[in-house]
């Protein structure tokens, strides 16, 4: 009777939700640094102890199905859910969650990624995380505009846009010697003015 050969060594397993974190968290600092288009599959497995099948296994479709995985993950939503709980007037919550944002951005990498990569996703659903942030920044806009701390905004839609993208902005302004957060208080301070003023 033969025996066995002794199985091969695998670096981790791959079914493993360990192994699922592992991966989404390297990723998230290479996307951060390179964008979805510029990460190669083997930079993100430099960076962990994961194998390349434990990858597939976990990510079908390679940094694509990792990149979807990132932003469709219940803490963007979460952020806003735990934001709603205050209270106060609009323009005021309204710092407060962008104030938020960025202190999440500078504490997560998956955070920061989030923001470089939602719109290089081909599935227009790959931004929801950010949708769910622009459609809070919308409804503390409405709020503000209802309780008297905003002048009536008639292009509410369009100033959440505008939000948003000097949000983005200021998050992903790499050469800037300001951290994210000394960045959005800035922003806020230059945008809180046209914002009560009519």
């Amino acid at each position: 009777m033969q025996t066995p050969a002794p199985a091969r060594p695998t670096r981790t397993r791959a079914r493993d939700p360990r192994v699922r974190e592992a991966l989404l968290d390297a990723a998230a600092g290479e996307f951060w640094r390179h964008g979805l288009a510029g990460t190669r599959i083997q930079d993100i497995l430099e960076h962990t102890t994961a194998s390349r099948t434990s990858l597939y296994v976990n990510f079908a479709e390679g940094k694509e199905d990792i990149a979807q995985a990132l932003v469709a993950e219940r803490r963007w939503q979460a952020l806003v859910e735990q934001h709603a709980l205050g209270t106060g007037r609009g323009l005021d919550l309204l710092e407060s969650f962008l104030t938020a944002i960025a202190e999440r951005v500078e504490s997560d990498p998956c955070a920061r990624a989030l923001v470089r990569v939602a719109h290089e996703l081909p599935d227009p659903e790959g931004d929801s995380g950010l949708r769910a942030w622009r459609s809070r920044i919308a409804e503390l806009l409405e709020q503000a505009s209802l309780d008297g701390s905003a002048a009536g905004l008639v292009a509410r839609d369009d100033v959440a846009d505008g939000l948003m993208v000097l949000l983005q902005g200021a998050i992903l302004a790499v050469e800037s010697s300001l951290s994210v957060l000394e960045r959005v208080r800035l922003l806020w301070l230059m945008v809180r003015p046209g914002l009560v003023s009519r």
